[in-house]
């Protein structure tokens, strides 16, 4: 019996399994849910790269204020140990 390689699932699969972002499009308020990830960083960017917002993540959920942010493309990027992703989202 051989290991079968389809069953591997590398950190980065499983971190991107575990993200989610919401509402998209938004509006006033976005939510970002990591589960079972602490010290994740998260980074928000508007699109022409300024960085908008940082915070590290403490628990499995944040809520960032965003009525006074332009509308617009924005990306979020999650920054963990040994990964980081990145998800477009649209104000």
């Amino acid at each position: 019996m051989g290991i079968n390689s389809d069953c591997t699932v590398s950190t980065a699969e499983l971190f991107e399994e575990q993200i989610q972002i919401f509402p998209v499009p938004f509006a006033d308020q976005l939510q970002i849910q990591l589960q079972d990830w602490q010290g994740v960083v998260a980074n928000v960017y508007d699109a022409s790269g300024r960085q908008v917002y940082t915070k590290v993540l403490s628990g499995g959920s944040l809520q960032i204020a965003t009525e006074d942010w332009a509308h617009g493309l924005y990306q979020v990027e999650l920054v963990g140990k040994y990964t980081t992703t990145r998800r477009k989202v649209i104000k």
